[in-house]
């Protein structure tokens, strides 16, 4: 994994057999999997720009293993994160990447609404403009990759919607006063501004993306993990969500059957699913 800081440069770590070393040599971001810090040092030297993350096992302390800095050849070292950042989503080691992606999203999607202040506070111009600006800018920024999140309600509701919200009362000039006082909805002003709440977005992709996977041969990774599972016990205590659980959100707010066999036939054709994917739902009361 890339972080962009400069150090000594040295041959690639590696845990994979020699045959491989060659071909990771000119391998712009590599993702090696070891099982212990004795596995890194025997399979080679550390690369220039190399980190480690620890990922617990369920029920265990990050703090209980050493993860401190460790030294290879003398001149180069791997510290270890408990975050990066790949291709502009977040990679945490509770394995709650989503929630850490998504705070990132929202930070980059209010830092883009900030720049673009001077034309969604401006009164002159139409509040059908602003909405299609906002779309085309702001949304894109914010849901940059959510097709693999899987996100839990109280993030979805405090973070993503309060965001959404917002920005939409700030292009309607209206303020949190105004809408306690003048009972305004949020609905309302999605119709001022040609928006739809921010789940309809969300689940949009979350669809979009799972007609593609299901469209794609068998021989696919991403086709294999859709009907993938883990032949350990689960363990104790309550799951997390999981991009599953989100999927059959996303089926059950375009009225699409969660049966697996229902849906994934009517995914295989294209244009359909686009329809159903695209289709606007009820609008809320508020």
């Amino acid at each position: 994994m890339s972080t962009g800081r400069q150090r000594v440069r040295e041959p690639p770590v590696c845990a994979m057999p020699v045959r491989l070393n060659f071909g990771l040599l000119f391998s712009q971001t590599t993702v090696l999997f070891s099982s212990n810090r004795v596995t890194i040092l025997l399979g080679g030297h550390a690369a220039s720009k190399t980190e480690a993350m620890y990922f617990p096992p369920p029920r265990m302390a990050y703090e209980a293993v050493d993860t401190s800095r460790f030294y290879i050849g003398g001149t180069g070292f791997i510290d270890f994160c408990e975050k990066f950042k790949y291709l502009g989503s977040m990679l945490h080691y509770s394995f709650t990447s989503a929630d850490a992606g998504a705070d990132k999203r929202i930070t980059s999607a209010t830092a883009a609404f900030g720049a673009l202040k001077n034309i969604f506070a401006d009164k002159y111009l139409s509040e059908e403009l602003k909405g299609e600006v906002y779309k085309a800018l702001i949304l894109a920024t914010l849901l940059h990759g959510c097709e693999a999140w899987s996100l839990h309600e109280d993030l979805f509701k405090k973070r993503l919607r309060s965001f959404h919200n917002r920005c939409a009362r700030s292009m309607c000039r209206v303020n949190l006063h105004h809408t306690f006082r003048h009972h305004i909805t949020s609905a309302s002003l999605f119709r001022r501004l040609g928006i739809l709440d921010i789940g309809s977005y969300f689940h949009n992709r979350i669809l979009r993306w799972a007609g593609r996977v299901a469209r794609m041969p068998m021989s696919r990774a991403p086709r294999q993990l859709l009907t993938g599972w883990v032949s350990h016990s689960r363990p104790i205590g309550c799951p997390q969500v999981t991009w599953g659980r989100t999927l059959e959100n996303a089926l059950k707010s375009k009225d699409i059957s969660k049966d697996f066999d229902e849906w994934i036939a009517i995914a295989k054709e294209r244009s359909k699913w686009r329809q159903l994917a695209h289709s606007i739902p009820k609008p809320p009361d508020a």
